[in-house]
């Protein structure tokens, strides 16, 4: 029978008697089988990124705590305080203290989505290996080529 093709993209190319991935070319014949395979992200990024979440968070408390004793001194003690002088400053801190909360909470919250990137892997398993021959963010575009090429070995 002669090949046939069955799909065609920009870095896949499928028939029944070949599979060219990325330039590498792969015989359907020499495959036992093809499947998805998920490679699960590394934790690193979410562990900087809370990291920094809470640094943030606690340099803006810091500055709330810095900026309320400021006040409570101008108020609590009669006479002239110095920390009146200061009032711009008790003002900055706080502003501070509300910046650094508000990153903090939301490089926090973003970093719940960096934690959610998988990587889909079309693997090929031969008689002498497992091979990862395609890697996408996008899963259905991985279904995709797999079952083709679950087709080309079935009609190969």
């Amino acid at each position: 029978m002669p090949e046939q093709e069955i799909y065609t993209d920009q870095k896949v190319a499928v028939t029944t008697d070949h599979v060219i991935i990325a330039g590498a070319t792969y015989a359907v014949r020499n495959l036992t089988s093809v499947r998805m395979t998920v490679t699960p992200p590394t934790g690193c990024a979410m562990i900087v990124l809370n990291s920094m979440g809470a640094i943030m968070i606690a340099a803006g408390l810091l500055s709330c705590l810095i900026g309320a004793t400021l006040v409570l001194q101008t108020y609590i003690e009669p006479g002239e305080h110095p920390a009146r002088q200061y009032a711009a400053d008790v003002i900055i801190a706080i502003v501070m203290a509300i910046i650094f909360v508000g990153a903090g909470v939301l490089v926090i919250a973003r970093s719940g989505k960096a934690r959610g990137v998988n990587r889909y892997n079309v693997t090929f398993v031969t008689s002498a290996r497992e091979t990862q021959a395609l890697t996408s963010k996008d899963e259905e575009y991985i279904r995709k080529i797999v079952g083709t090429i679950n087709e080309a070995m079935v009609r190969g």
